[in-house]
């Protein structure tokens, strides 16, 4: 948790990136499969953090329904000045 937390913009970009080019992520169980250093799974914390920002718009109920482009939708377009 202390190296992703503190490692989380690189987590962000690099998943965000690797995600656009070959779709599918099941990829990070492994320490170092991000970056050299990474403790694995990663995208995991990327999720939490990512469902924990939706969390603060949307009740849990709400989140369970929805489709997780429309999260991602959602928190991409957070971080890009939307609401």
């Amino acid at each position: 948790y202390k190296w992703c937390k503190k490692n989380f913009e690189m987590i962000e970009e690099k998943i965000l990136t690797l995600s656009n080019e070959r779709g599918n992520l099941g990829r990070f169980y492994k320490k170092g499969t991000l970056t050299e250093g990474s403790v694995g799974r990663e995208d995991y914390y990327l999720g939490y953090i990512i469902v924990s920002e939706a969390n603060k718009k949307y009740p849990i109920k709400k989140l369970i329904e929805m489709d997780a482009d429309e999260i991602l939708r959602f928190y991409f377009s957070k971080k890009a000045g939307g609401s």
